[in-house]
Protein backbone atom coordinates (compact mmCIF):
# COMPACT_ATOMS: atom_id res chain seq x y z
CA UNK A 1 0.00 0.00 0.00
CA UNK A 2 2.89 2.18 0.38
CA UNK A 3 4.12 1.65 -2.77
CA UNK A 4 1.90 4.23 -4.81
CA UNK A 5 3.43 6.79 -2.48
CA UNK A 6 6.72 5.98 -2.82
CA UNK A 7 6.58 6.18 -6.16
CA UNK A 8 4.81 9.40 -6.01
CA UNK A 9 7.12 11.09 -3.64
CA UNK A 10 10.56 9.79 -5.64
CA UNK A 11 8.77 11.68 -8.63
CA UNK A 12 7.76 14.50 -7.00
CA UNK A 13 11.04 15.71 -4.66
CA UNK A 14 10.80 19.19 -4.78
CA UNK A 15 7.01 19.24 -3.34
CA UNK A 16 7.91 17.07 -0.65
CA UNK A 17 10.60 18.57 0.72
CA UNK A 18 8.47 22.01 0.33
CA UNK A 19 5.69 19.75 2.44
CA UNK A 20 8.00 19.24 5.09
CA UNK A 21 9.19 22.71 5.36
CA UNK A 22 5.92 24.05 5.38
CA UNK A 23 5.22 21.09 8.10
CA UNK A 24 8.26 22.85 10.29
CA UNK A 25 7.15 26.01 9.91
CA UNK A 26 3.18 25.41 10.82
CA UNK A 27 4.75 23.64 13.95
CA UNK A 28 7.08 26.78 14.27
CA UNK A 29 4.37 29.22 14.12
CA UNK A 30 2.25 26.90 16.80
CA UNK A 31 5.00 26.69 19.25
CA UNK A 32 6.00 30.63 18.81
CA UNK A 33 2.62 31.17 19.14
CA UNK A 34 1.91 28.92 22.00
CA UNK A 35 5.07 30.60 23.71
CA UNK A 36 4.04 34.49 22.52
CA UNK A 37 1.01 34.34 23.80
CA UNK A 38 2.45 32.93 27.16
CA UNK A 39 5.35 35.99 27.31
CA UNK A 40 1.94 38.32 26.12
CA UNK A 41 0.16 37.39 29.58
CA UNK A 42 3.59 38.23 31.30
CA UNK A 43 3.45 41.41 29.14
CA UNK A 44 0.34 42.00 29.86
CA UNK A 45 0.57 41.84 33.86
CA UNK A 46 3.34 43.99 33.13
CA UNK A 47 1.74 46.49 31.08
CA UNK A 48 -1.36 46.99 34.06
CA UNK A 49 1.18 47.95 36.18
CA UNK A 50 2.22 50.75 34.17
CA UNK A 51 -1.27 51.47 33.49
CA UNK A 52 -2.33 51.83 37.44
CA UNK A 53 1.52 53.00 38.66
CA UNK A 54 1.76 55.49 35.70
CA UNK A 55 -1.61 56.71 36.66
CA UNK A 56 -0.92 57.17 39.95
CA UNK A 57 2.62 59.10 39.01
CA UNK A 58 0.28 61.24 37.05
CA UNK A 59 -1.84 61.56 40.00
CA UNK A 60 1.26 62.49 41.96
CA UNK A 61 1.82 65.26 40.03
CA UNK A 62 -1.77 66.60 40.37
CA UNK A 63 -2.79 66.32 43.92
CA UNK A 64 0.70 67.03 45.39
CA UNK A 65 0.74 64.21 47.19
CA UNK A 66 4.68 62.67 48.28
CA UNK A 67 2.52 60.26 50.41
CA UNK A 68 2.51 57.64 47.67
CA UNK A 69 6.12 58.28 46.29
CA UNK A 70 8.27 55.80 47.57
CA UNK A 71 5.55 52.68 46.93
CA UNK A 72 5.06 54.18 43.27
CA UNK A 73 8.68 54.57 42.90
CA UNK A 74 9.44 50.95 44.12
CA UNK A 75 6.13 49.43 42.13
CA UNK A 76 8.07 51.40 38.77
CA UNK A 77 11.35 49.92 39.36
CA UNK A 78 9.80 46.09 40.57
CA UNK A 79 8.31 46.54 36.87
CA UNK A 80 11.32 47.70 34.93
CA UNK A 81 13.25 44.81 36.36
CA UNK A 82 10.38 42.16 35.45
CA UNK A 83 10.32 44.09 31.91
CA UNK A 84 14.20 44.17 31.44
CA UNK A 85 14.07 40.47 32.38
CA UNK A 86 11.02 39.63 30.00
CA UNK A 87 13.07 41.57 27.17
CA UNK A 88 15.80 39.55 27.40
CA UNK A 89 13.73 36.27 27.56
CA UNK A 90 12.17 37.15 23.81
CA UNK A 91 15.38 36.28 21.80
CA UNK A 92 14.15 32.86 21.09
CA UNK A 93 10.54 35.04 19.67
CA UNK A 94 12.31 37.38 17.73
CA UNK A 95 14.76 34.53 15.91
CA UNK A 96 11.52 32.72 14.97
CA UNK A 97 9.74 35.80 14.18
CA UNK A 98 12.58 36.09 10.86
CA UNK A 99 11.02 32.93 9.91
CA UNK A 100 7.17 33.43 10.88
CA UNK A 101 6.63 37.28 10.59
CA UNK A 102 5.33 36.82 6.96
CA UNK A 103 2.48 34.57 7.91
CA UNK A 104 -0.57 36.13 8.36
CA UNK A 105 -2.08 37.21 11.93
CA UNK A 106 -0.15 34.82 13.70
CA UNK A 107 3.22 36.24 12.26
CA UNK A 108 1.73 39.39 13.74
CA UNK A 109 1.05 38.58 17.00
CA UNK A 110 4.94 36.91 17.18
CA UNK A 111 6.68 39.87 16.08
CA UNK A 112 4.57 42.39 17.86
CA UNK A 113 5.07 40.88 21.42
CA UNK A 114 8.92 41.25 21.19
CA UNK A 115 7.96 45.38 20.05
CA UNK A 116 5.28 45.44 22.40
CA UNK A 117 7.95 44.79 25.48
CA UNK A 118 10.71 46.93 24.18
CA UNK A 119 7.93 50.03 24.10
CA UNK A 120 7.16 48.71 27.77
CA UNK A 121 10.43 49.27 28.77
CA UNK A 122 10.68 52.73 27.35
CA UNK A 123 7.11 53.78 28.57
CA UNK A 124 8.53 52.49 32.25
CA UNK A 125 11.41 54.76 31.76
CA UNK A 126 9.09 57.90 30.84
CA UNK A 127 7.18 57.00 33.78
CA UNK A 128 9.93 56.68 36.39
CA UNK A 129 11.05 59.64 35.20
CA UNK A 130 8.17 61.72 35.27
CA UNK A 131 7.40 60.36 38.64
CA UNK A 132 11.07 62.09 39.87
CA UNK A 133 9.88 65.28 38.48
CA UNK A 134 6.58 65.20 39.95
CA UNK A 135 8.69 64.97 43.27
CA UNK A 136 10.82 68.05 42.72
CA UNK A 137 8.01 69.89 40.91
CA UNK A 138 6.02 69.29 44.31
CA UNK A 139 9.14 70.48 47.03
CA UNK A 140 9.21 73.96 44.41
CA UNK A 141 5.15 74.48 44.92
CA UNK A 142 4.97 73.51 48.52
CA UNK A 143 6.94 76.68 48.52
CA UNK A 144 4.71 78.54 46.78
CA UNK A 145 1.49 77.69 48.95
CA UNK A 146 1.43 80.55 51.30
CA UNK A 147 0.60 83.73 51.38
CA UNK A 148 3.61 86.03 51.01
CA UNK A 149 4.16 88.66 48.94
CA UNK A 150 4.92 88.02 45.13
CA UNK A 151 9.07 89.07 45.41
CA UNK A 152 8.76 86.69 48.51
CA UNK A 153 7.48 84.08 46.51
CA UNK A 154 9.76 84.73 43.38
CA UNK A 155 12.92 84.69 46.45
CA UNK A 156 12.34 81.15 47.31
CA UNK A 157 12.12 79.97 43.89
CA UNK A 158 15.38 77.30 43.00
CA UNK A 159 18.25 78.95 41.24
CA UNK A 160 18.91 78.56 38.02
CA UNK A 161 21.24 75.08 38.70
CA UNK A 162 18.28 73.35 40.13
CA UNK A 163 16.34 74.18 37.35
CA UNK A 164 18.59 73.21 34.50
CA UNK A 165 18.53 69.61 36.30
CA UNK A 166 14.86 69.87 36.47
CA UNK A 167 15.05 70.48 32.92
CA UNK A 168 17.62 67.54 32.68
CA UNK A 169 15.30 65.11 34.24
CA UNK A 170 12.32 65.91 31.99
CA UNK A 171 14.48 65.47 29.05
CA UNK A 172 15.63 62.07 29.95
CA UNK A 173 11.85 60.93 30.53
CA UNK A 174 10.77 62.90 27.67
CA UNK A 175 13.60 61.03 25.48
CA UNK A 176 12.36 57.25 26.87
CA UNK A 177 9.04 58.20 25.45
CA UNK A 178 10.34 59.08 22.58
CA UNK A 179 11.47 55.57 21.97
CA UNK A 180 8.82 53.74 22.81
CA UNK A 181 6.54 55.97 20.58
CA UNK A 182 9.40 55.09 17.37
CA UNK A 183 8.56 51.93 18.13
CA UNK A 184 5.23 52.24 18.37
CA UNK A 185 4.95 53.79 14.93
CA UNK A 186 6.87 50.51 13.45
CA UNK A 187 3.60 48.46 15.00
CA UNK A 188 0.57 48.51 13.02
CA UNK A 189 -2.08 47.72 15.97
CA UNK A 190 -4.80 47.01 13.77
CA UNK A 191 -2.89 44.00 12.62
CA UNK A 192 -2.51 42.77 16.00
CA UNK A 193 -5.54 40.30 17.63
CA UNK A 194 -6.20 39.55 21.06
CA UNK A 195 -4.60 40.96 24.30
CA UNK A 196 -1.52 41.44 21.89
CA UNK A 197 -3.44 43.61 20.46
CA UNK A 198 -5.35 45.05 23.42
CA UNK A 199 -2.29 45.74 25.17
CA UNK A 200 -0.65 47.76 21.95
CA UNK A 201 -3.65 49.93 21.96
CA UNK A 202 -3.50 50.40 25.67
CA UNK A 203 0.05 51.16 25.83
CA UNK A 204 -0.49 53.75 22.97
CA UNK A 205 -3.27 55.48 24.97
CA UNK A 206 -1.11 55.25 28.62
CA UNK A 207 2.15 56.84 25.76
CA UNK A 208 -0.59 59.69 24.62
CA UNK A 209 -1.23 60.69 29.32
CA UNK A 210 2.60 60.54 29.88
CA UNK A 211 3.47 62.85 26.45
CA UNK A 212 0.85 65.27 28.20
CA UNK A 213 2.02 64.82 31.93
CA UNK A 214 5.89 65.44 30.45
CA UNK A 215 5.07 68.29 27.71
CA UNK A 216 3.40 69.65 30.84
CA UNK A 217 6.23 69.83 33.31
CA UNK A 218 8.80 70.75 30.35
CA UNK A 219 6.44 73.95 30.06
CA UNK A 220 5.85 74.10 33.84
CA UNK A 221 10.15 74.12 34.17
CA UNK A 222 10.54 76.96 31.73
CA UNK A 223 7.30 78.86 33.57
CA UNK A 224 9.95 78.67 36.72
CA UNK A 225 12.81 79.60 35.13
CA UNK A 226 11.28 82.91 34.12
CA UNK A 227 9.50 83.46 37.44
CA UNK A 228 13.10 82.84 38.88
CA UNK A 229 14.74 85.26 36.11
CA UNK A 230 11.56 87.94 37.13
CA UNK A 231 12.66 87.77 40.82
CA UNK A 232 16.20 88.67 40.25
CA UNK A 233 15.12 91.48 38.28
CA UNK A 234 12.88 92.22 41.00
CA UNK A 235 15.20 92.40 44.20
CA UNK A 236 14.73 96.47 43.97
CA UNK A 237 11.26 96.41 44.26
CA UNK A 238 11.14 94.30 47.51
CA UNK A 239 9.63 97.34 49.07
CA UNK A 240 7.40 98.01 46.26
CA UNK A 241 6.16 94.48 45.83
CA UNK A 242 6.55 92.68 48.84
CA UNK A 243 3.25 93.99 51.00
CA UNK A 244 2.75 95.40 53.80
CA UNK A 245 2.19 99.54 53.64
CA UNK A 246 3.02 101.72 50.86
CA UNK A 247 3.75 104.13 52.61
CA UNK A 248 6.50 102.65 53.90
CA UNK A 249 7.86 101.54 50.11
CA UNK A 250 8.08 104.45 48.00
CA UNK A 251 8.98 104.69 44.34
CA UNK A 252 12.34 106.49 43.59
CA UNK A 253 14.96 107.07 40.07
CA UNK A 254 16.35 103.83 40.95
CA UNK A 255 13.22 101.93 41.44
CA UNK A 256 11.59 103.73 38.31
CA UNK A 257 14.39 102.59 35.97
CA UNK A 258 14.29 99.31 36.68
CA UNK A 259 10.46 98.97 34.95
CA UNK A 260 11.53 98.55 31.55
CA UNK A 261 13.61 95.21 32.54
CA UNK A 262 10.87 94.13 34.80
CA UNK A 263 8.13 94.87 31.96
CA UNK A 264 10.04 92.56 29.78
CA UNK A 265 10.55 89.69 32.43
CA UNK A 266 7.50 90.04 33.88
CA UNK A 267 6.14 89.81 30.00
CA UNK A 268 8.65 86.45 29.16
CA UNK A 269 6.88 84.98 32.57
CA UNK A 270 3.65 85.10 31.83
CA UNK A 271 4.01 83.93 28.12
CA UNK A 272 6.22 80.90 29.73
CA UNK A 273 2.79 80.37 32.36
CA UNK A 274 0.34 80.91 29.44
CA UNK A 275 2.14 78.04 27.71
CA UNK A 276 2.20 76.19 30.69
CA UNK A 277 -1.26 76.62 31.35
CA UNK A 278 -2.38 76.01 27.92
CA UNK A 279 -0.79 72.32 28.05
CA UNK A 280 -1.79 71.38 31.57
CA UNK A 281 -3.54 67.72 31.54
CA UNK A 282 -6.81 67.51 32.47
CA UNK A 283 -6.16 65.40 35.65
CA UNK A 284 -3.68 68.15 36.78
CA UNK A 285 -6.83 70.98 36.17
CA UNK A 286 -7.95 71.78 39.55
CA UNK A 287 -5.09 70.58 41.87
CA UNK A 288 -2.87 72.34 43.83
CA UNK A 289 -0.04 72.76 40.86
CA UNK A 290 -2.53 73.36 38.17
CA UNK A 291 -4.58 76.10 40.61
CA UNK A 292 -1.17 77.75 41.23
CA UNK A 293 -0.04 78.45 37.39
CA UNK A 294 -3.20 78.98 36.40
CA UNK A 295 -4.01 82.37 38.65
CA UNK A 296 0.01 83.45 38.35
CA UNK A 297 -1.54 84.47 34.76
CA UNK A 298 -3.34 87.76 35.89
CA UNK A 299 -1.05 88.63 38.70
CA UNK A 300 2.20 88.04 35.97
CA UNK A 301 0.05 90.35 33.57
CA UNK A 302 -0.76 92.91 36.10
CA UNK A 303 2.81 92.91 36.60
CA UNK A 304 3.27 93.37 33.21
CA UNK A 305 1.40 96.12 32.72
CA UNK A 306 2.15 98.29 35.79
CA UNK A 307 5.62 98.08 34.96
CA UNK A 308 4.85 99.21 31.51
CA UNK A 309 3.38 102.17 32.53
CA UNK A 310 6.21 102.26 35.16
CA UNK A 311 8.61 102.07 32.39
CA UNK A 312 6.78 104.82 29.97
CA UNK A 313 6.58 106.93 32.87
CA UNK A 314 10.16 106.87 33.40
CA UNK A 315 10.45 107.40 30.24
CA UNK A 316 8.50 110.90 30.50
CA UNK A 317 10.04 111.55 33.78
CA UNK A 318 13.82 111.56 33.66
CA UNK A 319 13.72 114.74 31.54
CA UNK A 320 12.40 116.41 34.42
CA UNK A 321 14.73 114.96 36.97
CA UNK A 322 18.13 115.33 34.70
CA UNK A 323 16.82 118.82 34.48
CA UNK A 324 16.24 119.21 38.46
CA UNK A 325 19.76 118.05 38.92
CA UNK A 326 21.17 121.09 37.99
CA UNK A 327 19.13 122.70 40.77
CA UNK A 328 21.27 124.32 43.32
CA UNK A 329 18.35 125.71 45.18
CA UNK A 330 16.94 121.87 45.32
CA UNK A 331 13.19 121.70 44.68
CA UNK A 332 11.86 125.47 45.93
CA UNK A 333 15.38 127.19 46.94
CA UNK A 334 17.00 129.96 45.11
CA UNK A 335 17.85 128.91 41.89
CA UNK A 336 15.44 126.32 41.56
CA UNK A 337 15.42 124.74 38.17
CA UNK A 338 11.39 123.42 39.44
CA UNK A 339 9.94 125.42 36.33
CA UNK A 340 11.54 124.38 33.58
CA UNK A 341 11.02 120.44 35.09
CA UNK A 342 7.60 121.16 35.13
CA UNK A 343 7.62 122.59 32.02
CA UNK A 344 9.00 119.20 30.33
CA UNK A 345 6.38 117.15 32.49
CA UNK A 346 3.75 119.17 30.79
CA UNK A 347 5.03 118.50 27.33
CA UNK A 348 5.18 114.58 28.33
CA UNK A 349 2.03 114.60 29.94
CA UNK A 350 -0.12 112.36 27.41
CA UNK A 351 2.37 109.52 28.69
CA UNK A 352 1.59 110.73 32.01
CA UNK A 353 -1.96 110.05 31.71
CA UNK A 354 -1.69 106.56 29.63
CA UNK A 355 0.80 105.30 32.37
CA UNK A 356 -1.95 106.41 34.96
CA UNK A 357 -5.05 104.80 32.60
CA UNK A 358 -3.13 101.84 32.89
CA UNK A 359 -2.46 101.73 36.20
CA UNK A 360 -5.73 102.48 36.84
CA UNK A 361 -7.11 99.25 35.34
CA UNK A 362 -4.83 97.12 36.29
CA UNK A 363 -5.57 98.36 40.05
CA UNK A 364 -9.37 97.87 39.17
CA UNK A 365 -8.47 94.52 37.45
CA UNK A 366 -6.82 92.90 40.39
CA UNK A 367 -9.24 93.92 43.52
CA UNK A 368 -12.14 92.34 41.06
CA UNK A 369 -10.21 88.90 40.64
CA UNK A 370 -11.19 85.99 41.96
CA UNK A 371 -8.08 84.24 43.06
CA UNK A 372 -8.68 81.20 45.49
CA UNK A 373 -4.70 80.56 45.97
CA UNK A 374 -2.61 82.23 49.09
CA UNK A 375 0.04 83.16 47.35
CA UNK A 376 -2.23 84.70 43.78
CA UNK A 377 -4.32 86.62 46.36
CA UNK A 378 -1.53 87.94 48.59
CA UNK A 379 0.28 89.29 45.21
CA UNK A 380 -2.65 90.47 43.68
CA UNK A 381 -3.34 92.74 46.73
CA UNK A 382 0.23 94.40 46.83
CA UNK A 383 0.10 94.48 43.01
CA UNK A 384 -3.35 96.65 43.25
CA UNK A 385 -2.37 98.72 46.15
CA UNK A 386 1.11 99.70 44.65
CA UNK A 387 -0.57 100.45 41.13
CA UNK A 388 -3.36 102.96 42.64
CA UNK A 389 -0.06 104.57 44.59
CA UNK A 390 1.76 104.49 41.43
CA UNK A 391 -1.54 105.76 39.36
CA UNK A 392 -2.31 108.68 41.93
CA UNK A 393 1.58 109.65 42.19
CA UNK A 394 1.64 110.27 38.09
CA UNK A 395 -1.76 111.65 38.18
CA UNK A 396 -0.03 114.19 40.33
CA UNK A 397 2.72 114.86 38.38
CA UNK A 398 0.89 114.92 35.41
CA UNK A 399 -1.87 117.69 37.19
CA UNK A 400 0.91 119.79 38.84
CA UNK A 401 2.22 120.19 35.26
CA UNK A 402 -0.60 122.08 34.50
CA UNK A 403 -1.61 124.47 37.44
CA UNK A 404 2.24 123.97 38.98
CA UNK A 405 3.69 126.84 36.93
CA UNK A 406 0.89 129.66 37.93
CA UNK A 407 0.69 128.13 41.51
CA UNK A 408 4.87 128.45 41.90
CA UNK A 409 4.24 132.05 40.79
CA UNK A 410 5.61 132.16 37.28
CA UNK A 411 3.67 135.38 36.08
CA UNK A 412 3.52 137.09 39.75
CA UNK A 413 4.27 136.63 43.40
CA UNK A 414 1.56 134.14 44.99
CA UNK A 415 1.17 133.74 48.87
CA UNK A 416 -0.65 130.97 50.52
CA UNK A 417 -2.22 130.69 54.35
CA UNK A 418 -0.95 127.02 55.16
CA UNK A 419 -2.75 125.54 58.34
CA UNK A 420 -0.95 123.05 60.82
CA UNK A 421 -3.67 121.05 61.73
CA UNK A 422 -3.55 118.67 65.00
CA UNK A 423 -5.99 115.50 63.78
CA UNK A 424 -5.90 114.29 67.18
CA UNK A 425 -8.75 116.46 68.11
CA UNK A 426 -10.29 116.02 65.49
CA UNK A 427 -12.66 119.01 63.43
CA UNK A 428 -14.79 118.60 59.90
CA UNK A 429 -11.58 119.31 57.91
CA UNK A 430 -8.90 117.24 59.79
CA UNK A 431 -8.49 118.90 62.91
CA UNK A 432 -8.01 121.86 65.50
CA UNK A 433 -5.85 124.17 63.84
CA UNK A 434 -2.48 125.21 65.69
CA UNK A 435 -0.29 126.84 63.45
CA UNK A 436 0.15 128.58 60.72
CA UNK A 437 2.10 129.97 57.67
CA UNK A 438 2.48 132.39 54.97
CA UNK A 439 4.12 130.77 52.38
CA UNK A 440 5.22 133.25 49.51
CA UNK A 441 6.10 131.76 45.95
CA UNK A 442 7.57 134.14 43.23
CA UNK A 443 9.37 132.68 39.85
CA UNK A 444 9.08 129.06 41.52
CA UNK A 445 10.67 129.62 44.53
CA UNK A 446 9.39 130.03 47.84
CA UNK A 447 11.03 133.70 49.00
CA UNK A 448 9.20 133.32 52.30
CA UNK A 449 7.31 131.71 54.97
CA UNK A 450 6.43 133.16 58.23
CA UNK A 451 5.36 131.24 60.80
CA UNK A 452 1.84 132.60 63.04
CA UNK A 453 1.14 130.81 66.37
CA UNK A 454 -2.59 130.60 66.05
CA UNK A 455 -3.13 132.12 69.98
CA UNK A 456 -1.62 135.28 68.83
CA UNK A 457 -3.09 135.25 64.82
CA UNK A 458 -6.11 136.79 66.08
CA UNK A 459 -6.45 140.12 66.77
CA UNK A 460 -8.63 140.59 70.20
CA UNK A 461 -9.12 143.87 70.14
CA UNK A 462 -11.06 143.37 66.50
CA UNK A 463 -12.99 140.30 67.58
CA UNK A 464 -16.37 142.64 67.34
CA UNK A 465 -16.09 142.21 63.28
CA UNK A 466 -15.13 138.54 63.52
CA UNK A 467 -18.20 136.32 62.21
CA UNK A 468 -20.50 134.23 64.81
CA UNK A 469 -19.15 130.80 65.49
CA UNK A 470 -21.45 127.77 63.74
CA UNK A 471 -24.57 127.03 65.99
CA UNK A 472 -22.74 123.45 67.17
CA UNK A 473 -19.36 125.28 67.74
CA UNK A 474 -20.90 127.73 70.12
CA UNK A 475 -23.05 125.38 71.78
CA UNK A 476 -20.68 122.74 72.63
CA UNK A 477 -17.39 124.47 72.70
CA UNK A 478 -18.73 128.01 74.31
CA UNK A 479 -17.19 129.94 71.68
CA UNK A 480 -18.45 133.58 71.47
CA UNK A 481 -16.57 134.01 68.34
CA UNK A 482 -15.31 132.74 64.93
CA UNK A 483 -11.35 132.64 65.48
CA UNK A 484 -8.67 130.92 63.58
CA UNK A 485 -8.21 127.86 65.57
CA UNK A 486 -11.74 126.30 65.01
CA UNK A 487 -11.84 127.46 61.04
CA UNK A 488 -11.79 124.12 59.86
CA UNK A 489 -15.02 123.42 61.57
CA UNK A 490 -17.02 122.02 58.26
CA UNK A 491 -16.84 119.52 56.63
CA UNK A 492 -16.50 121.29 53.06
CA UNK A 493 -12.86 122.08 52.74
CA UNK A 494 -13.58 125.06 50.52
CA UNK A 495 -16.09 126.46 52.92
CA UNK A 496 -13.45 126.13 55.71
CA UNK A 497 -10.34 127.45 53.27
CA UNK A 498 -12.66 130.67 52.77
CA UNK A 499 -13.09 131.25 56.71
CA UNK A 500 -9.78 130.66 57.69
CA UNK A 501 -8.79 133.37 54.76
CA UNK A 502 -10.87 136.01 55.95
CA UNK A 503 -10.66 135.16 59.50
CA UNK A 504 -7.00 135.32 59.03
CA UNK A 505 -7.22 138.55 57.09
CA UNK A 506 -8.93 140.25 60.22
CA UNK A 507 -6.35 139.14 62.64
CA UNK A 508 -2.93 140.42 60.70
CA UNK A 509 -5.42 143.09 58.64
CA UNK A 510 -3.70 140.98 55.42
CA UNK A 511 -2.43 140.44 53.09
CA UNK A 512 -4.90 138.45 50.78
CA UNK A 513 -4.17 135.16 50.00
CA UNK A 514 -4.44 133.18 46.81
CA UNK A 515 -4.68 130.12 48.29
CA UNK A 516 -5.13 127.65 51.82
CA UNK A 517 -3.45 124.52 52.23
CA UNK A 518 -4.25 122.54 55.38
CA UNK A 519 -1.69 120.07 56.83
CA UNK A 520 -1.92 117.26 59.41
CA UNK A 521 0.91 116.38 61.46
CA UNK A 522 0.02 112.81 59.52
CA UNK A 523 1.51 114.58 56.67
CA UNK A 524 4.54 116.31 57.73
CA UNK A 525 5.68 112.46 59.10
CA UNK A 526 4.78 111.45 55.79
CA UNK A 527 6.77 113.85 53.79
CA UNK A 528 9.49 113.39 56.50
CA UNK A 529 9.57 110.07 55.81
CA UNK A 530 10.05 110.10 51.92
CA UNK A 531 13.04 111.91 52.65
CA UNK A 532 14.52 109.38 54.67
CA UNK A 533 15.83 111.81 57.50
CA UNK A 534 15.45 115.26 58.90
CA UNK A 535 17.71 117.90 60.53
CA UNK A 536 16.04 119.41 63.41
CA UNK A 537 18.16 121.79 65.75
CA UNK A 538 21.14 120.06 63.98
CA UNK A 539 20.61 116.21 64.91
CA UNK A 540 19.08 113.83 62.22
CA UNK A 541 16.01 112.80 62.92
CA UNK A 542 15.46 109.07 61.47
CA UNK A 543 12.00 108.68 59.45
CA UNK A 544 10.88 106.00 61.59
CA UNK A 545 11.58 108.30 65.19
CA UNK A 546 9.92 111.41 63.43
CA UNK A 547 6.58 110.92 65.33
CA UNK A 548 8.27 110.10 68.87
CA UNK A 549 10.39 113.45 67.71
CA UNK A 550 6.99 115.47 66.95
CA UNK A 551 4.91 114.31 70.47
CA UNK A 552 8.37 115.15 72.32
CA UNK A 553 9.21 118.08 70.32
CA UNK A 554 5.19 119.29 71.51
CA UNK A 555 5.88 118.57 75.01
CA UNK A 556 9.11 120.74 75.06
CA UNK A 557 8.46 123.58 72.95
CA UNK A 558 4.83 123.38 72.63
CA UNK A 559 2.84 124.56 69.41
CA UNK A 560 6.25 126.31 68.26
CA UNK A 561 7.76 122.97 67.48
CA UNK A 562 5.65 122.22 64.36
CA UNK A 563 7.16 125.28 62.90
CA UNK A 564 10.51 123.34 63.89
CA UNK A 565 9.44 120.76 62.15
CA UNK A 566 8.07 122.59 59.15
CA UNK A 567 10.95 124.40 58.49
CA UNK A 568 13.38 121.07 58.82
CA UNK A 569 11.17 119.62 55.83
CA UNK A 570 11.60 122.79 53.76
CA UNK A 571 15.68 122.99 53.96
CA UNK A 572 15.47 119.28 52.73
CA UNK A 573 13.78 120.15 49.97
CA UNK A 574 16.06 122.94 49.12
CA UNK A 575 19.06 120.91 49.44
CA UNK A 576 20.58 120.16 46.30
CA UNK A 577 20.25 116.76 44.94
CA UNK A 578 16.47 116.42 46.05
CA UNK A 579 15.98 115.23 42.38
CA UNK A 580 16.34 111.90 43.91
CA UNK A 581 13.88 111.49 45.87
CA UNK A 582 11.80 113.80 43.64
CA UNK A 583 9.29 110.87 42.61
CA UNK A 584 8.80 109.56 46.19
CA UNK A 585 7.65 113.06 46.73
CA UNK A 586 5.21 113.49 44.29
CA UNK A 587 3.80 109.68 45.55
CA UNK A 588 3.98 110.91 49.05
CA UNK A 589 1.88 113.88 48.25
CA UNK A 590 -0.62 112.73 46.33
CA UNK A 591 -0.76 109.60 48.90
CA UNK A 592 -1.10 112.46 51.48
CA UNK A 593 -4.23 114.25 49.24
CA UNK A 594 -5.77 110.77 48.81
CA UNK A 595 -6.00 110.40 52.20
CA UNK A 596 -7.24 113.78 52.92
CA UNK A 597 -4.06 114.88 55.34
Amino acid sequence: MFKPALTWITGHRRWTALGASSTIVAGLVVVATIWGLRMADRAELLSNNLRSDGLLAEGAVANASKDTYASITASLRDSKKSASELEGDLWPLRAVGSVVGWVPILGDNVTGVPDLVERLNHDLDAAIGLLAVAEELLTVFDDLSDDRGLVDILGVLPPESEIDRLALLIAEAAEALARAERKAAEIDDGRLWGKVGRESAELRSREAGLRDAIDWTAFTAESLRQLSLLGDVSLPLVGLLGGGDPAGSSLDRDILGVMPDLEMASASAYRAVVAANRAVPSGVIGSPIGDSLLEFEPVLLALADMAGAGALSWTAISPALDKMESSPGGLLGEGSTLLSALELLREARPQLEEARRTLEAVARGLRTAHLKTPVAASSAFSLAERSAELALAIGFLSDFSEIGPQALGEDRPRRYLVLGQTSDELRGSGGFVSGAWLLTFDDGQMSEHVYHDVVEVDDTARLSQYPLPPELLARHMDAPVWLLRDATWSPEFPSAAKTAAEIFQLGQGGPDVDGVIALTQWAFIDLGETLGSINIDGEPIAAGDLLSALESGTDRDGRAFLDTLFGAVLDEFNQPGVNDPLFAVAEAASRILNRKD
